[in-house]
């Protein structure tokens, strides 16, 4: 009997991932462009160098689509070739553990620019995600309904879907995080940790700061609780095994990616604030706080993220009013499992460093703690919720009516970012365009701040483009670099430096001198328009 309902319930849990992956699918068939750090997954999994505008010849040269392509493809000819999986991440910011996943990912797709390249990718981890989702929220819960609850929330909400669309580490870090709860649950009333169990923190601590070095805070977070119960219930064995396992992994990291030291420190110098006047310091941080918690009312909730934790602290209050009158002569207190410091620790800790010191305001900062604070809120619910609801079933059909509502702004009409939907008509709009040819103007500062690299998903559309610097810029040098280009259906300037937009404005419509030049047009092809895009004809 037990059997049978064993099996109904593993039915279930691959009902619930198989109807979860279609969802996903179909998404990411809506799937239109990329964010700029996705076309550098791509590119510094594959590319010689990590960076294509630091080529030699990419200045003043005209270049063909297959130009381009070549820093996202990877060829025939590269194939075997997995040195700039780690060599590029020397050159980046982040560890290059996701690059050599992508990179294998690649291998499927050889010749071939995709979207599924890193889609199918993150498909496959989101799978494994869900398996330690489940088995995390049996261990939590000691229930698999519970657990399974869980899992259908996690897989159709709005955070997950967007993490699985974004071709980035952040689904894998999310992968790292679960997995190190899991650990950290397995093992919290053990008395003594045995040495599998370290093995496996070790391996995990390694992949998991070799993927993203956000990963460390998570880790700080487990370790602090991991150390203080240790301490109190007087494990030293333990804690000496922990410390030293801890110790090992970080050798191994450095031994393995020797970089990895002077990037976490880089890292921690993007994040920092400076020499900043502590009150300005206090009210810049209240106002990312209060951003952060947009971000996070926009992608998990649908009402203001302030009115649910106002709601569970109400709820609170009142069930606590209502058994201090009810058992006047009784202790009265919620039955916490402490196992749940291992969630919540590590996601308060993460929240406040990330919102804190992320270098941009962005939700791919705090996607991989969604999760945590999904089984937080679930957990804190259903144990408030048992002390007014003494029918088990009752608590979870009424969780379960919650859940739907919180899945339900999704089907809605909440802005899926990673989709980029609207860009759709700009790349039917370049149809007509791309064989003329294109002049992409720029300034080195922004380069290194991403402009090219963020175009490049529209310019490698072109047949011909020809890279020049914003300086240069000028109707001498147009005409000398035109002399040889065949301009009987126009050119078309596209001006990247957001800066120089009025003077380069100028210079295009004094064009209207040049002979057989007559019109100018500003068009549409960019996303990240107010960017000058002229087609002169």
């Amino acid at each position: 009997m037990k059997n049978k309902k064993k099996n109904k319930l593993i039915i279930v849990l691959v009902v619930i991932m198989l109807l979860q992956l279609i969802y996903k699918l179909y998404n990411g068939t809506q799937k239109q462009d990329f964010f700029v750090d996705e076309l550098y997954s791509y590119g510094l999994m594959n590319y010689k160098q990590a960076f294509i505008f630091e080529e030699p010849t990419f200045i003043n040269n005209w270049h063909n689509k297959e130009y381009f392509d070549d820093y996202l493809i990877v060829s025939e000819e590269e194939a075997t070739n997995l040195a700039p999986v780690y060599n590029n991440q020397k050159e980046d910011f982040h560890p290059p553990f996701y690059y050599l996943l992508l990179r294998i990912a690649a291998s499927f797709t050889i010749g071939t620019f995709t979207k599924w390249t890193g889609l199918i990718l993150n498909l496959i981890i989101f799978i494994c995600c869900t398996i330690v989702l489940y088995l995390i929220g049996k261990q939590l819960f000691k229930s698999k309904k519970y657990a399974l609850l869980l899992v259908g929330i996690y897989g159709f909400s709005k955070f997950s879907l967007e993490n699985t669309l974004f071709i980035r580490m952040y689904q894998l870090l999310e992968l790292q995080a679960l997995l190190l709860a899991h650990w950290g649950l397995r093992n919290y009333y053990k008395k003594r940790l045995e040495t599998k169990e370290i093995l496996k923190f070790i391996i995990l601590v390694v992949l998991g700061t070799l993927t993203h070095y956000y990963y460390a805070i998570f880790l700080i977070g487990v370790s602090i609780v991991v150390i203080v119960k240790n301490i109190r219930k007087k494990r030293f064995k333990n804690l000496i095994k922990f410390i030293t396992a801890f110790i090992i992994a970080q050798i191994l990291i450095s031994l393995i990616f020797p970089k990895y030291t002077e990037q976490l420190s880089s890292n921690a110098d993007r994040s920092s604030s400076g020499e900043i006047p502590l009150k300005y310091k206090i009210e810049k941080y209240a106002n990312r706080e209060k951003e952060y918690l947009e971000v996070l009312d926009n992608n998990m909730f649908n009402l203001k993220v302030s009115y649910i934790f106002i709601g569970i602290i109400a709820m609170s209050i009142i069930i606590l009013l209502i058994n201090l009158v009810k058992n006047r002569n009784k202790k009265v207190r919620l039955k916490i499992n402490r196992k749940i410091n291992i969630i919540i620790v590590p996601t308060i800790f993460y929240w406040l460093v990330i919102s804190l010191t992320s270098p941009y305001i962005d939700v791919r900062y705090i996607l991989p703690l969604f999760v945590f604070i999904l089984i937080s809120i679930i957990y804190i619910l259903k144990k408030e919720l048992q002390i007014l609801i003494k029918n088990k079933k009752a608590v979870l059909i009424f969780l379960l009516i919650i859940s739907i509502c919180y899945i339900n702004p999704l089907w809605g009409n909440k802005e899926v970012q990673y989709l980029y939907s609207s860009s759709k008509e700009k790349f039917e709009n370049i149809e007509k365009y791309k064989n003329i040819p294109c002049i992409y103007m720029y300034a080195p500062a922004t380069v290194l701040y991403n402009s090219f690299t963020g175009d490049l998903n529209y310019v490698r559309q072109f047949e011909n483009v020809y890279i020049m610097e914003a300086k240069e810029f000028n109707t001498e040098n147009l005409e000398e670099v035109l002399k040889e280009v065949d301009t009987s259906k126009g050119i078309l300037i596209i001006d990247s430096d957001r800066t120089a937009y009025n003077e380069a404005k100028k210079i295009v419509e004094d064009m209207e001198q040049f002979e057989n030049f007559e019109k100018v047009e500003e068009i549409t092809i960019d996303r990240n328009q107010p960017t000058g895009v002229y087609w002169i004809h």
